[in-house]
């Protein structure tokens, strides 16, 4: 019995092998976890997807502490960090104003981290066949990835910050020359200019964007190499902004403080943004770095505050007086809180001038 049943169990196996011989041969797959590059097209959902990881990471490039803005706005002649008295500020600013630049400034540190970070991002979207394959998107990405290369490498290999810095270079790579990394640069967004879109989205990088980094590349050339030899630069930018402008998309808005309002997407003069919001999008650290802890008041502010920043009593001296602009990004005088009523601090009232006025030893605390 059995036996018997032995020989029916592999007669019946025998028959289904013999059935199945046909479709063994039929090594056709459906693709599950991969993305079959010849069945697939990308969507705009698609790409904001793949895109959340690399454009958050403009947040901090441009305005997280210590930040390429912190860099580029400190190093220049109207706003420094000075020395504050009892809270200290000063040493890493003020070298760096006064261009006095060293291995310890954090600012090249840190904004090197953060570039190279979102270099990444973008390389390993780059890196998968399928998106390589899609012109928009993989434009897209060189784009991303240029944008964040020209906001600090073309400045480090072109200007003096690095030339003129003392760096031990035993055991590291070969660095390019300044005219490798600008034939290089130059000839990625001319590669990619025109495929790109030209649908002007708040946080989504366009070819319009592509003219405006080439035009500030041109109307710096001849600063960068120290060489004002050769004007036709110049006559490149005006080519690269007149596109923009004949494209009939941008205007100036019909007042300049209408660009730092809350909600500016709807602003006709913004090209290219970086979106910010309180809640999910936060590192905007500007306004933390400037405003005095008891002129929140003023705005009724709950974050945290330094007053640690101060315009240039020079720079102010340049608006006209006629120029709304000053008004519009500076206030001076004695501070009022939100409902109207003078701010005090330690019985003194909070007035800010253009310069200092008076020095007032701070009190020592006894314990």
């Amino acid at each position: 019995m059995k036996t018997i049943f032995n020989k029916a169990l592999w007669a019946s196996a025998i028959g289904a092998c013999t059935l199945s011989l046909g479709s063994c041969t039929d090594l056709s797959e459906t693709i599950y976890d991969t993305i079959a590059s010849e069945k697939y097209e990308f969507t705009e959902k698609d790409r904001a997807a793949m895109f959340a990881p690399v454009y958050s990471s403009l947040r901090d490039v441009y305005w997280g502490w210590y930040s390429y803005a912190d860099m580029m706005d400190q190093s220049s002649d109207s706003w420094c960090i000075p020395y504050r008295i009892s809270i200290g500020w000063g040493d890493l600013y003020v070298s760096m104003h006064k261009h006095q630049f060293h291995s310890q400034i954090a600012h090249f540190n840190d904004t090197w981290n953060r570039n190279y970070a979102g270099i990444n991002a973008c390389n390993k979207l780059l890196a998968d066949e399928v998106i390589a394959a899609d012109i928009t998107t993989s434009s897209q990405l060189r784009l991303i990835a240029l944008f964040i290369i020209i906001f600090y490498s073309i400045c480090s290999a072109t200007s003096h910050w690095i030339r003129n810095m003392n760096m031990k270079t035993d055991g590291c790579p070969n660095r390019p020359t300044p005219q490798q990394m600008w034939d290089f640069l130059i000839s990625e967004l001319t590669d990619v200019k025109g495929k790109c879109g030209t649908k002007v989205e708040m946080g989504k990088l366009n070819d319009y964007a592509i003219n405006m980094l080439l035009a500030k590349m041109y109307l710096n050339h001849n600063a960068w190499f120290n060489d004002y030899s050769d004007n036709s630069y110049y006559g490149k930018a005006i080519d690269e902004v007149n596109e923009v402008i004949n494209s009939g998309k941008f205007s100036l808005a019909p007042n300049y403080s209408d660009n730092f309002r809350e909600d500016i997407s709807g602003s006709p003069e913004i090209i290219f943004g970086i979106p910010f919001e309180f809640k999910y999008a936060g590192g905007n650290y500007m306004a933390n770095m400037w405003m005095h802890v008891a002129g929140r008041a003023t705005w009724q502010f709950n974050g945290w505050a330094t007053g640690g920043a101060a315009v240039l009593p020079q720079f102010l001296e340049t608006y006209d007086e006629k120029d709304s602009r000053y008004k519009d990004c500076w206030i001076s005088g004695q501070q009022y809180d939100y409902a109207g009523a003078p701010i005090y601090v330690d019985s003194e009232p909070l007035v800010y001038t253009s310069g200092i006025t008076q020095y007032r030893q701070p009190r020592l605390l006894s314990l």
